[in-house]
């Protein structure tokens, strides 16, 4: 199993959790290459799992609202730059979906 250390990780990653796991903003930043965009988005999931592992309940609680999506900037040339998009995963095409058809229900009452 691979050891987790939040000492491994720069205190930038808190200040994003807080950024979009509380209120809900979107960080978006351009990796110069689709494997560093992969890395990015692995290296923020192992930050997850190092607030679990040094038993900080409440930022993993935060840091579990993030979602990380990534693409190229431009989808017709893939080799060149990356986006990597930290959200609030109440942001996402699916949540949006389900909180419309939900407030449909709702208002039919």
């Amino acid at each position: 199993m691979k050891p987790y250390r939040l000492s491994l990780y720069p205190q930038a990653y808190h200040r994003l959790i807080d950024t979009v796991g509380a209120s809900g903003r979107s960080v978006r930043l351009t990796a110069p290459s689709r494997a560093e965009a992969f890395k990015l988005r692995s290296r923020f999931y192992g930050f997850r799992q190092a607030l679990r592992a040094e038993g900080l309940k409440d930022q993993a609680a935060l840091a579990d609202v993030v979602e990380v999506r990534i693409g190229p900037e431009n989808p017709e040339d893939p080799t060149g730059p990356w986006f990597v998009e930290y959200r609030s995963r109440d942001q996402n095409a699916e949540s949006q979906l389900l909180l419309s058809a939900l407030e449909a229900v709702e208002n039919e009452r």
